[in-house]
């Protein structure tokens, strides 16, 4: 399960990268649950393929708690602003930038059935754009596990995916520029070892010519 949140007017620094926080509560020792909680873990350790019979049991052990149940995507993004031809030495796609400039933060989110964030991953992407092509475009990515999160044996593993290209949108070459970044948690007695889940975050930007862009 995941909600958009779509922010508008936000204005962002170019370089700058934004802070997520979140209040999470204290981790007991031991799960416990409602029955409607057990039942929400166990749909959602089915729904990601999980053995009917083993998730029956995993929901009323000790990691119900902090199984992940529900994912968010937010998306915040700066009004248009207008540049002057500039160089940018952080542009690993297109090099000049000209004409107009925007930015989005794309974050995705999963919580526990308490509503709890376990962890996060951002991607932030920042293109110019001439109404004509997109002329320069780069990103930078972000990561946070929470406490509660760490306590329960998650943690942050690595980046396995991270593209970013220009390509042809609206039938205009480098109408577009598309960012994909991937990053996988793993959850352990401790430290890749005695491990019971894993899961990975993947938000994706596609900035155009025009200075509309998609998230997903």
């Amino acid at each position: 399960m995941s909600a958009v949140i779509r922010r508008g007017g936000l204005a962002l620094a170019i370089a700058g990268v934004m802070a997520l926080a979140t209040v999470t509560p204290s981790r007991a020792s031991e799960s416990v649950l409602t029955v409607e909680q057990q039942q929400t873990v166990y749909e959602a350790m089915v729904r990601d393929g999980m053995d009917p019979a083993v998730a029956l049991e995993e929901s009323r052990g000790e990691h119900a708690d902090v199984y992940p149940v529900r994912y968010t995507e937010e998306v915040d993004a700066s009004e248009p602003q207008k540049v002057q031809n500039r160089e940018v030495p952080g542009a690993r796609v297109g090099g000049t930038c000209t004409g107009y400039t925007r930015a989005i933060a794309h974050t995705k989110t999963a919580y526990t059935v308490y509503g709890a964030a376990l962890f996060w991953h951002r991607l932030s992407v920042y293109w110019c754009y001439n109404h004509k092509a997109v002329t320069a475009a780069w990103s930078t990515r972000s990561q946070s596990t929470s406490t509660f999160a760490s306590v329960g044996g998650w943690y942050f593993d690595k980046y396995t995916e991270y593209s970013e290209n220009l390509y042809t949108y609206n039938g205009r070459v480098n109408g577009g520029a598309a960012f994909v970044s991937e990053g996988l948690w793993r959850a352990c007695a401790s430290r890749g070892v005695g491990c019971w889940s894993a899961r990975s975050l993947r938000p994706r930007v596609y900035a155009h010519y025009d200075g509309s862009y998609s998230a997903y």
